[in-house]
């Protein structure tokens, strides 16, 4: 004989397994708790708890009942060394430079050619413009004479 509830009954019922499930709860808690008063070991009493270790594992307990599952699954490794970073997962790998490298002997030696000939020109600047005060200087003292006159 086959028995089938109709969906208020089934509310009912897992309305009543609820209660009853936190009633179990609360007096576990309780008795823990007076248990603990009488025996001075525990501060407090423990229906549940989740926490996490520093090994990664979460750890739960329920009414006494423990599970352990761990908090990370690997999913690739990342790997840094030599001015690149590797990022590995699902079998693909990327590796990015972290470091950048620039040639600059090239323009070091440009510079260098151009300060150079920067520094020739500028020497004979500096001989010419002595060469035309040389040339300028009777003319100045003359001019100069004919005024204090």
């Amino acid at each position: 004989m086959l028995l089938t509830l109709s969906t208020n009954d089934a509310k009912v019922i897992t309305r009543g397994l609820a209660v009853l499930a936190v009633a179990v709860a609360v007096g576990v808690t309780a008795a823990d708790n007076q248990l603990n008063r009488l025996t001075a070991r525990n501060d407090f009493a423990q229906a549940l708890a989740i926490r996490r270790d520093a090994a990664g594992y979460y750890r739960a307990y329920l009414l006494g009942q423990s599970l352990v599952m761990k908090a990370a699954f690997p999913a690739g490794t990342i790997a840094s060394g030599d001015g690149t970073l590797r990022v590995a997962a699902a079998g693909l790998s990327v590796t990015v430079p972290t470091v950048a490298r620039i040639e600059l002997a090239a323009a070091e030696y440009w510079l260098d050619v151009w300060r150079r000939q920067f520094v020739a020109a500028a020497w004979r600047t500096r001989a010419e413009l002595n060469v035309y005060v040389e040339e300028l200087r009777p003319l100045v003292r003359k001019m100069i004479d004919t005024v204090k006159q």
